[in-house]
């Protein structure tokens, strides 16, 4: 903490301004990235098998819900029984229609929002670069100003803080790129096993409506 106080209190006036751009920018990307991962990673409600779409025991929206939450379970188990106990399968279809209508609104809605902060980091490395191109005359100059450092001992105490400022918002771009690679993988095969669970449900439906 006392680090960050000295690194804070070192800065110029205008180069902190673009140091909180580069902390405000990562703060908004980091809550979108949060609340994307609360959606993926939902901890409550059981599995959804597939007898329990069959029996037509859950709504769409949950369906939809439960499968980006990565909570389908494609083990298919007495589904043959279910089938010939009368299930309508029009009436499967239409909720496995309307379920994966939901499900593809809501999974293009987390990929904007991964899109989003995948820009943001791009954003965060020009806008490190732009605080370093900025910073480097004030910061030289506010080492110069009171002091009996020579201009070489100035220039090289400035390339120091340079350094350090390139490498905070490079910091802070790697981290957030890390958390926006992990959500996309995991959004990816949140697909493929919607897309898993769709074909080996419908297999065991009749095929005409």
């Amino acid at each position: 903490m006392h680090s960050i106080h000295w690194f804070w209190q070192m800065q110029p006036t205008s180069v902190r301004l673009f140091i909180v751009v580069l902390v405000a920018v990562f703060v908004i990307s980091l809550i979108r990235l949060v609340r994307l991962a609360g959606h993926l990673c939902r901890p409550t409600g059981g599995p959804i098998l597939p007898e329990t779409v069959l029996r037509r025991a859950v709504t769409p929206d949950c369906l939809a819900r439960s499968a980006l939450a990565g909570r389908l379970r494609v083990e298919i188990t007495g589904v043959s029984a279910v089938s010939a106990d009368g299930a309508n399968a029009e009436e499967v279809h239409c909720l496995l229609g309307s379920a994966e209508a939901t499900f593809l609104c809501l999974w293009q809605k987390c990929r904007v929002d991964l899109e989003a902060s995948m820009r943001a980091c791009l954003f965060l490395v020009l806008l490190s670069l732009v605080t370093v191109g900025f910073g480097a005359n004030p910061i030289y100059h506010s080492y110069r100003e009171g002091s009996r450092l020579t201009g070489s001992t100035c220039l090289v105490l400035t390339l120091g803080q340079l350094v350090l400022l390139f490498a905070f918002g490079l910091s802070l771009c790697t981290a957030l790129y890390v958390l926006s690679s992990a959500l996309l993988r995991m959004l990816a095969m949140r697909k493929v096993n919607w897309e898993h669970f769709y074909a080996r449900l419908t297999r065991h439906l009749p095929n005409d409506r």
